[in-house]
């Protein structure tokens, strides 16, 4: 469950609760979606405002912003197969169940070499668009170096 289904389940906005920790609304949605951290006394106070244990409302607020690092992540955005790389992995070893962090690393490590290198390079070779637009880009910079 989310801190944003809860804060729902109570019949609450973000405008409310924002305004019960004396935030704006606007700092709150950041907190609440993961893209800035809670702080222990904001977390407090908002376990008491939505009656929800801080314990658990922290654990909530840590998976969040986890899941919000990762979902802004290179790994999520690139395609492999026409799928973010991060998914092609996971579908790929799908049966597999990594026994370390190290070997969890050295299989993605080997997973992204020997698939990006192509989709990189088929990418180069076929959109050209993309190179029309990196074209561009260089030549803005060489003109204002000068």
């Amino acid at each position: 469950m989310e801190i944003k289904t809860i804060r729902k389940q109570k019949g609450l906005t973000t405008t409310q609760v924002a305004t019960a920790l004396g935030i704006s609304q606007g700092y709150y949605s950041q907190l609440e979606s993961g893209l800035r951290p809670f702080d222990k006394e904001l977390l407090y106070k908002l376990a008491a405002i939505i009656k929800t244990d801080p314990a658990y409302l922290l654990s909530i607020a840590k998976r969040t912003k986890d899941n919000s690092v990762l979902s802004r992540h290179w790994l999520t955005t690139i395609p492999i197969d026409g799928i973010p790389a991060l998914q092609a992995f996971r579908r790929a070893n799908a049966d597999k169940n990594f026994s370390s962090m190290t070997q969890l690393r050295n299989n993605l490590q080997k997973f992204l070499l020997s698939h990006l290198s192509d989709e990189i390079t088929n990418e180069l070779k076929y959109n050209d668009e993309l190179v029309t637009l990196i074209d561009t880009s260089l030549k803005d910079k060489q003109h204002k170096a000068k």
